[in-house]
């Protein structure tokens, strides 16, 4: 039964991943695709999210524009939140966030 709940459980997190790379290749849908990442991204904290996060912020960079530029705030002071350190992925986010003001 435990080997077959943790299989369960890897097969949702597959289809998240999955999900997150679709939705980021999606040019009809960048904003339902950003809007949907962010608010996904700001609650998967745990490490078991680690691989959807990495393809989060992928898709993000692919996505996102200027008129996303708040949520991308609000995800970025959420991550750098964490301890007062910084993390892989609120370099990424900084990053990506310097790119699409750039944009404005």
């Amino acid at each position: 039964p435990l080997k077959t709940a943790i299989r369960d459980e890897q097969k949702k997190m597959h289809t998240l991943e999955k999900a997150a790379l679709m939705l980021g290749n999606l040019d009809e849908a960048k904003d339902l695709a950003v809007n949907t990442l962010t608010s996904v991204f700001m609650e998967s904290d745990l490490p078991e999210y680690g691989q959807f996060r990495q393809w989060a912020v992928i898709a993000l960079e692919h996505s996102a524009n200027a008129s996303h530029a708040k949520a991308l705030e609000d995800l970025l002071e959420k991550e750098s939140r964490k301890g007062e350190r910084t993390t892989y992925y609120s370099l990424r986010l900084e990053s990506l966030l310097k790119r699409v003001n750039r944009m404005k």
